[in-house]
């Protein structure tokens, strides 16, 4: 079994996800948009690169790039996943 999907791991990666979810009802979006949102106000970054296994969920992952972070937003998202997963 791979560590980085150990039962700690799911278990950190799902208190960031609840702690944020109001930020998903906010912009009205799904978690995954919000973290390639996240990803797209990083600095240096010009895309983010996710995978999709259909037409309709490549249109979903797109849907990221509208929403607008403010910079309290990010500084959240960042304290809420700010740990190192087992590996």
């Amino acid at each position: 079994e791979d560590p980085a999907f150990s039962t700690g791991n799911r278990t950190r990666v799902l208190r960031g996800i609840e702690a944020t979810a109001d930020l998903c009802a906010t912009h009205g979006c799904t978690a995954a948009q919000l973290a390639l949102a996240w990803c797209h106000h990083q600095p240096g970054v010009t895309a983010a690169i996710a995978g999709a296994r259909s037409p309709e969920q490549a249109v979903e992952n797109a849907k990221a790039a509208s929403i607008e972070l403010t910079a309290a937003e990010l500084e959240r998202l960042g304290a809420a996943f700010a740990f190192r997963l087992d590996s």
